[in-house]
């Protein structure tokens, strides 16, 4: 049992959906519900240390998506990880049921919601001090992306939430969709996968594309880009009579971080797992790990007043060395070439030092002309570093 918005809430699976449907009769006076709509919370341990919110995709459930063979890695494996113990769990449900005539919400409406209900469960100081990690599937990670862009555009709206506290994985999201001819195949597609006539689905195509592209686009200016990972299936899915991958590697990367396969699961399976010994599950929790240390030191370097130095997600047990060294002619008493975040350079000046931040993105570029007047620190963006022009 959980506390939840002044009630107590438990979860129960039930081994048949007669037994489901029978439920609410034999509980009198008891709420018994299965769309798991809006904010959910699995699991509330002692002190927790880290948030974790799933969100799930198109014409999904927000228990069911993450579900196989009774089990919900969430909620039944997260609590035995060893790194990942003191989490605090919830799952994130919305109208994405396009089969409902009455669901008019759009890309940014998700994430207003979204981010709304996941700020208000974030009350004390504790709470918004400590990181939070979004699991996100599919067409649930352009929600989570855009929701990133609207906090960062409205914070005084979710205050609960900090954009340097949070973190996202994203399995098998299409983010390559730049285009609408590029993005319509994947979105028909997953409609199939859902289940809806591709007829149902041409109202919104248009919108959700252009909403879309210009959340990615914003998604890499941001000033501060949270540290994410992205997976992509390995197995096809019979669609339409026919097999195919729905969301392939290059378009499961973001910005300039390539997305990583999952092995053996298809479109479905990247995000459910029969046991904790799936190497699919074991996967996402080193991701989580890696996003939660990538968070914490953000934080960290925030509070101590430096800027981070931000590491490859795949430096998960040592650093790796991501330091250069500037010609004898252009050096300076504490001169040095740094990981950075975010996309493009801010300078702020300092007293006779020189520091560029690269990232993960594009990073930072100063031609050398202006480098060997320039006294003062650029932090650059999220991914390839920062780069002097000589």
């Amino acid at each position: 049992m959980v506390h939840h918005a002044g009630q107590q809430v438990a979860i129960v699976v039930f081994p048949s959906r007669r037994m489901k449907a029978d439920a609410p009769k034999s509980c009198p006076g008891w709420t018994v519900d299965d769309t798991f709509s809006g904010l959910t919370i699995l699991r509330d341990p002692p002190k927790p240390e880290l948030d974790i919110c799933t969100l799930h995709g198109l014409n999904g459930n927000a228990f069911d998506t993450f579900a196989s063979q009774s089990y919900m890695w969430p909620l039944d494996f997260l609590p035995e990880h060893s790194h990942l113990q003191r989490s605090r769990v919830m799952t994130y449900g919305y109208s994405s049921r396009l089969r409902d005539d009455s669901n008019v919400s759009g890309l940014l409406e998700w994430a207003s919601g979204f981010l709304s209900e996941v700020s208000s469960v974030r009350i004390t100081q504790q709470e918004r001090s400590r990181p939070i990690i979004f699991v996100c599937h599919s067409l649930g990670g352009l929600v989570a992306r855009e929701a990133m862009v609207e906090l960062d555009r409205e914070p005084k709206l979710y205050p609960g939430l900090n954009p340097r506290h949070c973190g996202l994985l994203f399995l098998a999201t299409p983010h390559s969709g730049v285009t609408l001819a590029d993005l319509n195949p994947y979105l028909v597609q997953l409609a199939e996968v859902a289940g809806i006539r591709a007829r149902s689905f041409t109202n919104m195509l248009e919108s959700f594309n252009h909403s879309s592209r210009t959340s990615k686009r914003d998604f890499g200016r941001l000033p501060h880009v949270p540290p994410y990972e992205c997976l992509y299936e390995t197995r096809k899915m019979k669609v339409g009579g026919r097999k195919k991958l729905i969301v392939t590697a290059d378009s499961a990367g973001l910005n300039g971080v390539d997305a990583k396969p999952m092995s053996n699961v298809d479109h479905k399976d990247i995000c459910r797992f029969p046991s904790d010994a799936h190497p699919g599950y074991l996967q996402i929790g080193e991701c989580l790990v890696r996003i939660r240390n990538s968070i914490l030191e953000a934080i960290d370097a925030a509070d101590d007043g430096k800027p981070p130095e931000y590491l490859p997600s795949e430096a998960l047990l040592e650093k790796e060395d991501t330091s250069a060294t500037l010609s004898p002619a252009i050096s300076r008493p504490t001169s040095g070439i740094r990981a950075g975040e975010g996309t493009g350079g801010s300078i702020s000046r300092t007293e006779n030092s020189v520091v560029i931040g690269g990232g993960r993105a594009t990073g930072a570029t100063m031609k050398l002309r202006d480098l060997q007047n320039f006294r003062g620190r650029v932090e650059g963006g999220t991914g390839h570093g920062a780069v002097v022009v000589m």
